[in-house]
């Protein structure tokens, strides 16, 4: 009775350990927060595998080196496989994106399980109580992979390494590259112990595998970083254009300030001869209509740029004057209103600029399929938030229902293009909630992003 009790309990903390570490890992990578049901959900399904494939394996009769490999290969394969679809299932992020952070984390993880376990076995001096030395090197092993994955954990966290690892996958074949080598490290333990078998481990042969961890990662961040910094010159490059065409804007402005001077000096003559005749009535006409003149021509253009003027982040000053450049060449009429002020992003400046990307360009598609395009852009920022608001005119009232659902990506009446992407930034932001109406013949979405 003692023993079976020894084994359970024994193989419920490694499992959890382990599937914790795995878990835990995974999801600071794809920097998610962690699901607590998703969590323990895992754990749960880890520890059933293990505790069915240890009773397979008291059960079989051959276990020479080469079937356990094999063994380790089909478990530990079937326990990423598991935490991909748990995590596709929970945060709903790509796929590739998923596999990769997965494989990556098997071969962190294992290998710090793996040389910690090596080591202790290997040093720790032998003890009489057979069960109190299995006890101590198994725990003590699993204890130290879960505190230096949390910790690893934390300071990819703080590194901001998602950001690196996102960058990995902008295109096709990095993306491919990445997953291959992922999939290769997640393995590359058993495949070595498999062409290079050892029958005893020695702290020297037990090293290799800090080595190879230290080469790994290094090496896919310097290729992160690497690409990153394309990305980042890319974006600079975007900024810089953004700003040809705010300042294409003031330009025709200027142009437009020329010209209404040039007639503005033509309706003076005439209302001084007006006002040599006493024709009061035709000063108050000329008045009314060179106010809706002025309001025709100059008008709209100098709200803009007053709006865009109070946008003190210039990053996001610079998208949205490209984007209301845009609407105005594609005929569509453009509203921008910012009463105050906005200083503050609330979120990762990156993620902003992308949630006002999609709604920009989700409107300006939507508005130019409508009868009367027109656009308008609120950004309202007070001491607790930022609100961004976008609202357009559509061709077909939207179904605001279906568009609430992430699977909704149909291009077409109102928004929907980008609208997954934009809520899955929103989800890694406490607080931060969006909203759907329709009113006046105008779709309207919103963010309120605390600060």
């Amino acid at each position: 009775m003692f023993y079976y009790i020894y084994v359970f309990g024994t193989l419920l903390y490694m499992s959890t350990c382990y599937s914790l570490s795995m878990y835990v890992l995974s999801v600071h990578i794809l920097n998610e927060r962690i699901n607590k049901k998703s969590a323990v959900l895992y754990c749960t399904i880890y520890f059933v595998i293990q505790v069915v494939a240890n009773i397979l394996l008291m059960q079989g009769t051959t276990l020479d080196e080469d079937f356990l490999v094999n063994w380790n290969i089909y478990l530990y394969t079937l326990h990423v496989v598991i935490l991909i679809l748990l995590l596709l299932w929970t945060y709903r992020q790509k796929v590739i994106r998923t596999v990769a952070a997965a494989a990556l984390t098997h071969f962190v993880v294992f290998t710090i399980g793996s040389l910690a376990g090596e080591v202790l076995i290997s040093y720790m001096p032998e003890m009489e109580n057979m069960y109190l030395y299995g006890l101590a090197t198994s725990v003590l092993s699993h204890t130290i992979m879960l505190v230096c994955s949390l910790l690893i954990a934390v300071l990819l966290r703080r590194l901001e390494f998602d950001r690196y690892f996102e960058a990995l996958f902008t295109s096709s074949l990095r993306a491919v590259v990445t997953l291959i080598v992922s999939l290769l490290l997640m393995h590359v333990h058993t495949i070595i112990r498999l062409l290079f078998p050892l029958k005893e481990v020695t702290l020297l042969t037990a090293s290799y595998s800090v080595a190879l961890i230290v080469l790994a990662l290094f090496f896919l961040q310097f290729a992160a970083m690497y690409q990153a910094a394309k990305e980042r010159v890319k974006a600079q490059e975007d900024i810089i254009m953004q700003q040809k065409a705010h300042l294409a804007l003031l330009e025709e402005l200027q142009q437009e300030m020329r010209s209404f001077r040039h007639d503005f000096t033509n309706l003076m003559t005439g209302m001084t001869i007006q006002a040599r005749e006493g024709d009061l009535k035709g000063i108050q006409d000329f008045m009314r209509n060179t106010s809706s003149y002025f309001d025709e021509r100059l008008g709209d253009e100098i709200k803009i740029l007053e709006a865009v003027g109070r946008i003190q982040i210039p990053p996001l000053r610079s998208l949205i004057t490209s984007k209301i450049a845009q609407m105005q060449e594609a005929g569509v009429q453009v509203n921008a209103e910012v009463l105050y002020p906005v200083l503050k992003e609330g979120m990762r400046q990156q993620d902003l600029l992308r949630c006002m990307g999609i709604l920009l360009d989700n409107a300006l598609e939507a508005a130019k399929l409508s009868t009367h395009p027109h656009i308008s852009l609120v950004l309202l920022q007070t001491e607790n938030e930022l609100l961004t608001a976008v609202a357009n005119s559509y061709a077909q009232t939207p179904d605001l229902s279906a568009m609430s659902h992430d699977a909704y990506t149909t291009k077409g009446s109102g928004h929907g293009t980008g609208l997954m992407s934009l809520r899955k930034i929103i989800r890694k932001y406490p607080g931060c909630v969006t909203g759907m109406n329709l009113k006046d013949e105008m779709f309207r979405y919103e963010i309120r992003i605390p600060l």
